[in-house]
């Protein structure tokens, strides 16, 4: 049975019944809203990994119907979103990279409890499948974009394949007749 609100009951009669405003006051703001824990170093790390890993989640869906549809940017546009999201990966796998590094030393040092950093490893195991996630996700867009390309480069080589089928070069020397040869030039 929770008895929580009973205790804050008494607990602001008890500063009411002190007579210290300051008390009081003290007591009130702490049972509206429980005072904030510090975040740890990792934990603000691995908070920023994750909000980066979801705007490239939406970056990523914005930008999707760019490569499913090639009518709606040029390659320029394609390329330079591409970059952006290597660059992106890069970032956020080096953050996580840095975040296990912090696992091992702490686990090296300040000796914390097993349990502490397995649930240290997990969240990195949970930023890097969510980064996976993302890339397979442009990994597919990747895909339609060279598939185009290559469906482009087969058409210009069957183009260029018929055009040399239809323009051979005549050979030059005897013919059947032979008035071709040198003999009867000369």
């Amino acid at each position: 049975m929770d008895r929580t609100a009973e205790f804050r009951e008494q607990a602001v009669a008890y500063a009411t019944n002190a007579g210290d405003p300051a008390k009081l006051a003290k007591v009130r703001s702490s049972s509206v809203l429980p005072p904030v824990k510090s975040r740890s170093e990792f934990r603000i790390a691995a908070a920023s990994v994750a909000k980066s890993l979801q705007t490239m989640r939406v970056f990523v869906a914005k930008h999707r119907p760019i490569f499913f549809h090639p009518e709606r940017a040029s390659e320029r546009e394609r390329d330079s979103i591409e970059g952006e999201v290597g660059l992106f990966v890069k970032a956020c796998k080096e953050s996580i990279d840095k975040l296990q590094d912090k696992i091992e030393e702490m686990s090296k040092s300040s000796r914390p409890s097993k349990h502490h950093i397995a649930h240290l490893q997990g969240a990195v195991l949970i930023l890097s499948e969510k980064l996976q996630s993302v890339t397979e996700s442009f990994d597919e867009c990747r895909a339609v974009r060279f598939k185009e390309s290559l469906a482009s480069w087969e058409h210009t080589c069957s183009i260029r394949q018929e055009v040399a089928s239809h323009s051979e070069v005549k050979p030059r020397g005897p013919t059947a007749s032979g008035s071709g040869s040198m003999e009867s030039q000369s």
